[in-house]
């Protein structure tokens, strides 16, 4: 189970989202910065919104320097970014826990799993399809159309103006 390298790290493109392997003996937060780094890059290189995350190396130590990742995190990439996390080097299951409830309330879209095959289906199950001529626009107009129709305006019909949004964007 903890049989890592010192600063494992492999980003690798997959059909529909971004997979990474991050591991490490001991973590410290300027690894785990530099490992930010590199996968954000790789993100907004190919306008992925969905990325795999499969850790394999120990919690940082405070939740102080979790809540300071999640929140970097969080700045680094839209808000459409989803994270699925799957622990492969046996944490404490309540502590990952927590760790993934405060990162949450930092406003990260982060959901932690048991398997990289419910990851991948929690990440997949949302993934919008675009027509090719329409790309990340859509994707990001539908954003901001699903968060206006949240707010559900008076006399409006969110349901109706998401499924014609769908409609026009979605082949």
């Amino acid at each position: 189970m903890n049989d890592t390298v010192p600063q494992k790290l492999v980003v690798e493109p997959r059909d529909g989202y971004l997979y990474v392997v991050y591991g490490a003996d001991t973590v410290t937060l300027q690894m785990i910065v530099d490992a930010i780094n590199a996968v954000v890059e790789a993100i907004r290189a190919n306008a992925y919104t969905r990325v795999l995350l499969a850790r394999n190396g120990p919690l940082l130590e405070s939740d102080a320097a979790r809540a300071l990742v999640a929140a970097l995190i969080k700045n680094l990439v839209s808000e459409d970014v989803r994270f699925a996390i799957v622990d492969v080097y046996g944490n404490d299951p309540e502590q990952t826990q927590r760790a993934l409830e405060a990162s949450r309330a930092t406003g990260w879209n982060v959901h932690g799993f048991e398997s990289e095959a419910d990851a991948i289906k929690w990440l997949m199950d949302s993934l919008v399809l675009l027509r090719p001529d329409r790309g990340r626009r859509s994707l990001l107009a539908m954003a901001r159309i699903s968060r206006w129709c949240e707010n559900k305006p008076p006399g409006r019909d969110p349901a109706a103006i998401q499924s014609k949004l769908r409609m026009s964007t979605v082949e």
